[in-house]
């Protein structure tokens, strides 16, 4: 059991196992066939993207632009 994406990656390329990941991250494996979808019908969407920091008190002004910018892509 590995906890980051690219370790998950890693090992279910080298066929150790298998992982739920982004199409995004593994676009390129499956494009190659070095990756293949398995159980298409039970993965689920992405809806939401997920920001957590440690409090609303004491932002820096670069967080504070990234959430903005964060807030405006999810409305396009």
């Amino acid at each position: 059991m590995v906890h980051d994406l690219a370790s998950q990656i890693d090992l279910a390329v080298r066929g150790l196992g298998i992982l739920s990941a982004p199409a995004t991250s593994v676009s390129d494996h499956l494009k190659a066939g070095t990756l293949v979808r398995v159980l298409p019908n039970w993965s689920s969407p992405m809806e939401a993207l997920f920001l957590y920091f440690p409090s609303r008190r004491h932002q820096s002004a670069a967080l504070r632009a990234f959430v903005a910018f964060l807030k405006q892509r999810a409305h396009q």
